[in-house]
């Protein structure tokens, strides 16, 4: 197995991850944006 293999599959993760995150985010404040109006 080669090392480099293991740490591009955690970058692709990390921006997996951060994209979900960013997803969410943005749902949450259209919900919060929602209700307060």
């Amino acid at each position: 197995v080669h090392p480099w293999n293991g740490i591009s599959n955690l970058v692709i993760a990390n921006k997996h991850v951060r994209c979900i995150r960013l997803v969410h985010g943005r749902l949450y404040c259209g919900c919060n944006d929602g209700s307060i109006q």
